[in-house]
């Protein structure tokens, strides 16, 4: 960071508010309000709060590498406009107008890392490439898609506006590692206008353009910079639209008979997409998921025990499919639960920490309060509720089983953290929920 920060940074935070304050009305209901301007002030927070403890706890770290690497196409353009927009549309590979700048750039062949490159590079021209406030534009790429998935939520259960605005932008680990300069920001953002697109096009049936549309940009996003997101959100997603618009079949009668075909008829689509998804991208192949999961778990393993001693170990992994399903229970446990409070290596980890036995005491609470076949029960009957259930079950076991680091796993587990609140504070209320009209 450099003087540039302390004096750019308040003015572009200005600009913000003043923008913010101006659309809130058209963005806002009555009811959600309040909470516009809070929330967008703590992704804000997060943002200024990531770069100061990785610019003067960690002495750098990724945050740091994409500005570096991404000043080098900013400089590129200034010197050459045309090599500099070449290397912003680039894909890899090397030519003799672009050689000389992407030979600098350590991530130009890493096709996810470029990528967030690039958008740093892009924002850069709007704040004279400076960290902080491109790390406000990051911030609020995450803001608004969280507020698409907040308002969305409020659709299904209005009731609980508080209780899920809590859950969406209240949650420390998600407003801090999901609004810095980072694949993450860009990804729970992507995600949020996902969910928000899958429910315009698919259950409401309204402003279907809009809602094609930010479905195939977010879509486009989650590729880009994290695939496996995409792949644990489709199943849910799929098999969710289709319960759901099952549930709305007047005919109680038909509706029974219709809902095991429509379970049917949406895991089927699910596999399918699945399946395509494997067949045009050798990431999403079963074989190819479990080779690298391997390899990635027992590479972070080494290096955490080896450099900060933030790593965990859940078993053996030999590259195939069995092995990793093996560790099913233990890998969702990690994720959501862990470290626990004697893991507790450094002052981020404890915060980490309390925030993982805050959700497993809640979670047991719920439990016993419904009742664990009442608990169960209610996931399954809910459209929601289940495609919630899904999703962070899938997710927890995704990314439990091939990060092995407690501090990489604390920014993997952030797009799961809206749906698994939000699940566990209707089941909280479920009866309360049933009184209303």
């Amino acid at each position: 960071m450099t003087y540039k920060d302390l004096f750019l940074t308040p003015v572009y935070l200005v600009l913000i508010y003043a923008i913010a304050y101006a659309i809130r009305g058209r963005v806002t209901t009555i009811d959600t309000r309040r909470f516009f301007i809070p929330a967008l002030s703590v992704k804000l927070l997060g943002a200024i709060a990531f770069g100061l403890v990785y610019n003067f706890y960690y002495s750098g770290g990724d945050t740091f590498n994409y500005f570096k690497q991404g000043s080098v196409i900013y400089d590129a353009f200034w010197e050459n406009p045309l090599v500099g927009i070449k290397l912003l549309f680039a894909n890899g590979g090397y030519d003799p107008d672009t050689w000389k700048y992407a030979s600098k750039i350590y991530w130009y062949n890493a096709p996810r890392e470029f990528f967030v490159i690039k958008i740093a590079t892009f924002i850069g021209f709007f704040c004279f490439y400076t960290y902080l406030p491109i790390s406000l534009f990051f911030a609020l790429i995450s803001f608004s898609g969280v507020w698409a998935m907040y308002i969305t939520f409020l659709k299904l259960f209005p009731e609980l506006r508080v209780k899920f605005a809590i859950a969406c932008f209240f949650i420390p680990s998600l407003f801090f590692w999901g609004s810095g300069l980072m694949k993450d920001t860009i990804c729970i953002g992507a995600l949020g206008w996902l969910f928000w697109a899958f429910y315009k096009v698919f259950v409401e049936k309204k402003g279907v353009f809009l809602g094609v549309l930010m479905l195939i940009i977010s879509s486009w996003a989650i590729m880009k910079a994290k695939p496996y997101i995409l792949l644990a959100f489709s199943l849910p997603a799929i098999i969710w639209i289709f319960i759901e618009n099952n549930s709305k079949i007047k005919n109680s009668t038909l509706r029974f008979f219709a809902k095991p075909f429509t379970l049917g008829a949406g895991t089927i689509l699910g596999v399918i997409v699945l399946t395509y998804l494997s067949y045009v991208n050798p990431y999403f192949s079963v074989e190819g998921i479990a080779e690298r999961t391997a390899i990635n778990a027992n590479y972070l393993y080494r290096v955490s025990v080896r450099d900060d001693g933030s790593a965990y170990n859940l078993g053996e992994l030999d590259g195939s499919f069995q092995s990793i399903i093996l560790l099913f229970p233990s890998a969702v446990n990690v994720t959501l639960f862990r470290p626990y409070l004697f893991e507790v290596k450094n002052i981020l980890m404890l915060f980490s920490s309390l925030e993982s036995t805050f959700y497993l005491f809640f979670a047991v609470f719920v439990l016993f309060r419904m009742g664990f076949l009442n608990f169960f029960k209610k996931i399954i009957t809910n459209p929601f509720l289940q495609m919630c259930f899904l999703f962070t079950v899938i997710f927890a076991f995704s990314i439990g089983v091939s990060s092995y680091n407690f501090g990489s796993l604390v920014r993997y587990k952030i797009p799961l953290i809206p749906f698994f609140t939000c699940m566990l504070f209707v089941l909280y209320d479920y009866k309360k929920l049933l009184r209303k009209p």
